[in-house]
């Protein structure tokens, strides 16, 4: 079994021929009329966008999904270049100087020269704070100028306004994410603080911020998901780490407040699913019924931190209600899987005009 086959893309049937403009409008517009497919390409939330489309686009999108976990694996795109008609880059930056980097935007290059297939880049986060970095140090290849002519979305408002500041005009459309959507379970009777930090990017995720206030808190019970806690060389009683968990709900039943402090972020999971779950959220960037801390503030941490346990310890600490009715509103996965499907379909309508006026291939 080929890639192609892997995947769950089939070959389309090629159609070469020169045509009169009116029977190439016409052609153009049924086609248009049929289901579109999409691959979406890069890290692992493609398997995840795929899996929301099939969910939610209806009849409009046919997904499918590849993970690239190694350079070498990017070559294999180059064996059904011509199976999608709408490829979407996820998380992987244009112009990256890494091995990588050269390979994946050298294919992309391939898929380019197709020209009834839309090529999108989406933003989703680290991707923009590394290209940010690459254009300060000079060190973007020329695939990075060559990708601004093709589609760019940005999963979050902000990452729109950085990608500004490089060249790129990016539409924001938020990254749909699934959302608990069960009731809601009540605060814990002990004060409890939970926190995302996987262990080979702790300091990124304010690893030594948290340890630290729960070095100065040891009234307070902190659980760290998404690690072990290797990076600790100074065990807490009052610190558990949870390693890698796959039904996160639990971890938010057992929490009163979820701290996310990362230095970039694009509206982070635990963010979403935290507000989701009526719980107090403590964050870096400034988000409704979400508390505000910066970045390397730790003693802002501890003095909210401290001021919530008090709340709770008198009795005043309820559900974030209106937390929860605003991601269930805001981030709602159907809406804004509904609102990246449309995004994907008139911009590849608008790519169909702009090249089949002429030739059809």
């Amino acid at each position: 079994m080929d890639e192609g086959e892997e995947s769950g893309v089939t070959p389309s049937r090629v159609v070469s021929s020169y045509a009169s403009e009116p029977l190439c409008k016409s052609l153009g517009e049924r086609l248009n009329k049929m289901p579109k497919r999409v691959c979406f390409v890069g890290q692992r939330w493609a398997c995840q966008l795929a899996e929301l489309v099939n969910k939610y686009s209806g009849a409009q999108l046919y997904a499918t999904s590849l993970v690239v976990d190694s350079p070498w694996k990017t070559l294999g795109l180059s064996r059904f270049l011509s199976h999608c008609d709408i490829w979407v880059r996820v998380g992987f930056r244009p112009g990256s100087p890494s091995l990588r980097g050269l390979i994946f935007d050298t294919v992309w290059w391939l898929l380019q020269r197709n020209r009834r297939v839309l090529l999108v880049y989406y933003w989703i986060g680290t991707d923009v704070l590394q290209a940010l970095d690459d254009a300060r140090r000079s060190r973007l290849t020329p695939f990075f100028q060559a990708s601004l002519g093709n589609t760019h979305l940005a999963g979050a408002p902000w990452l729109a306004e950085e990608l500004q500041t490089i060249g790129v005009a990016a539409s924001c459309v938020w990254l749909p994410l699934e959302l608990p959507t069960e009731g809601v379970p009540p605060l814990p009777d002990v004060f409890t603080v939970g926190s995302y930090i996987p262990d080979s990017r702790f300091e990124f995720y304010g690893g030594p911020l948290v340890y630290e206030a729960a070095r100065r808190l040891p009234f307070v019970r902190f659980l760290i998901f998404g690690g072990s806690g290797r990076w600790v060389s100074r065990p807490l009683p009052n610190l558990h780490f949870l390693g890698w968990v796959s039904n996160t709900a639990q971890v938010y039943a057992q929490v009163s407040v979820i701290v996310r402090l990362v230095k970039h972020d694009g509206g982070g999971g635990t963010v979403r699913e935290g507000l989701a779950m009526a719980r107090h959220v403590i964050y870096t960037y400034r988000l409704p019924h979400t508390l505000y801390v910066p970045f390397h503030d730790g003693e802002a941490l501890i003095d909210l931190l401290e001021e919530l346990y008090q709340r709770h310890q008198s009795g005043q600490l309820g559900l974030n209600l209106e937390g929860r009715a605003y991601a269930l509103e805001i981030w709602n996965p159907q809406k804004l899987t509904e609102t990246l499907t449309k995004t994907l379909l008139n911009s590849f309508e608008s790519c169909w005009e702009d090249n089949s006026i002429t030739k059809i291939a």
